[in-house]
């Protein structure tokens, strides 16, 4: 019976195809590699792809590409993540650093925020965001500490994630962070394990 039932579930992944339509470079998007989708409050798909970011209507596709010459394009790289605040605009994590969305000027703008501790701090390489209801922004990073950024003061407060080991004693390299509905904090990193707020409060 075992035995049947799997000759079944392999003769459907072998024969039987989906009803689904491709979209590559050629079709207008930006990259043939898609790492993140988000569909907006006015129902615009954008996709995080390895050479910037795409935004398709329903027929046609939108690239935005990192320009040195343009100082209001996105930051460089392979977007990661991709949030949205409450007036629709865009947070997008690159490799390149963060950037601001602001959609009624339809322009980038790198962030670079005050340090809660001193100085001045630019948020690279980020891999994963989470924007709180109240405006918070958290910020993962491939090497460095987690960050908190009030996206209203521009504040930063880097957070280190204690792994508890000798060698390598705070995890980075974070991949995802989500908040749950019991108001905690899930931050998943690469190789270092899950992580989560002791006290939601």
């Amino acid at each position: 019976m075992l035995l049947l039932l799997g000759n079944f579930a392999y003769g459907l992944s072998v024969t039987e195809t989906t009803p689904f339509r491709r979209y590559m470079p050629e079709d207008g998007l930006g990259s043939g590699s898609v790492e993140v989708i988000h569909q907006d409050r006015h129902g615009f798909v954008w996709f995080g792809t390895q050479d910037g970011l795409s935004r398709f209507d329903g027929r046609v596709f939108k690239n935005f590409e990192h320009s040195p010459d343009d100082s209001y394009s996105i930051a460089s790289g392979q977007v990661w993540a991709i949030e949205e605040d409450d007036e629709g605009n865009l947070w997008i994590a690159s490799i390149g650093g963060l950037s601001f969305y602001n959609r009624a000027e339809e322009r980038f703008y790198p962030f670079v925020g005050p340090s809660a501790n001193s100085g001045s701090v630019s948020v690279e390489r980020c891999t994963a965001l989470h924007l709180d209801e109240d405006g918070v922004l958290w910020v993962g990073m491939a090497q460095g500490p987690l960050h908190r950024i009030d996206t209203k003061s521009g504040d930063v407060e880097p957070i280190y994630l204690d792994s508890g080991e000798t060698e390598y004693r705070y995890a980075d390299n974070v991949r995802s962070i989500k908040r749950d509905s019991f108001g905690q904090l899930w931050v998943g990193t690469l190789g270092a394990g899950l992580f989560v707020e002791n006290d939601a409060g």
